[in-house]
C-alpha cells in the first residue's frame, strides 16, 4: 500500500514553495533522524479504505556527516498480525544538492524508478517536509516528517484536493530502536 503512495514520488515536477519556512542547507540539521525506526501506519486506498503496515527505517550517516542514508521496508498487516508481504522496499540517499545547495532526497524503489526532491524545514522544530506535482493526477502531493518529540517519528502523506484542502492518506507511527 505504501509502495502505491511512493511511487507517486518517483515522477515528479517539483513544485515552488510559498511559505516562510526554509530549504535545508545543512545536513546536520536532520542528523535526529538517525538509527533504527519501527511502527505501524496506514495509507487509504482508492476505495476510501484504510490499509494497515509495519514499517521499519534504518537512517545512517555517512561520508564524514556529508549523507544519510535510509533503507526502508515494510510489510502488510491484516487483522491476523505482520504478513510477508513486501509492500515498500526503498533506498534513499539525503545529502546537499552541489548545484542548488540545498538537502535534497533522492530515492530509488525497485522496479520504480527514482526521485530527488528539495527538504524543508518548519524553522525552530524537528519537521521536515518535501512536495511534488503528481504529473498522472496533477495534483500536489506532500510529505511531512515530524521528530519533534524524541523517540518518536510521525510521517504523514497529504494531496492538496480541488477545493484548495489538504486531504490526509497516509499515517506511520514510528518509534526508534536505536
Amino acid at each position: 500500500m505504501k509502495a502505491l503512495v511512493l511511487t507517486a514520488i518517483i515522477f515528479f515536477i517539483p513544485i515552488r514553495q510559498e511559505s516562510a519556512d526554509s530549504l535545508i542547507k545543512d545536513i546536520s540539521r536532520l542528523r535526529v533522524m538517525e538509527g533504527t525506526w519501527q511502527g505501524e501506519g496506514w495509507i487509504m486506498d482508492a476505495s476510501g479504505h484504510k490499509k494497515r503496515f509495519h514499517q521499519t527505517e534504518v537512517i545512517k550517516s555517512k561520508v564524514n556527516g556529508n549523507v544519510l542514508t535510509i533503507d526502508g521496508l515494510g510489510y502488510a498487516m491484516e487483522d491476523s498480525g505482520i504478513t510477508d508481504r513486501v509492500i515498500h522496499d526503498v533506498v534513499g540517499i539525503i545529502s546537499i544538492n552541489p548545484e542548488s545547495g540545498n538537502a535534497t532526497i533522492f530515492s530509488i524503489l525497485e522496479n520504480q524508478g527514482r526521485s530527488e526532491v528539495a527538504l524543508y524545514e518548519v524553522e525552530g522544530k524537528d519537521i521536515f517536509y518535501w512536495s511534488f506535482k503528481d504529473p498522472r493526477s496533477g495534483s500536489t502531493i506532500r510529505f511531512t516528517e515530524d521528530l519533534s518529540t524524541p523517540g518518536q517519528w510521525i510521517g504523514k502523506g497529504e494531496v492538496l484536493t480541488g477545493a484548495n484542502r489538504w486531504y490526509q492518506f497516509f499515517e506511520m507511527v514510528l518509534a526508534r530502536q536505536s
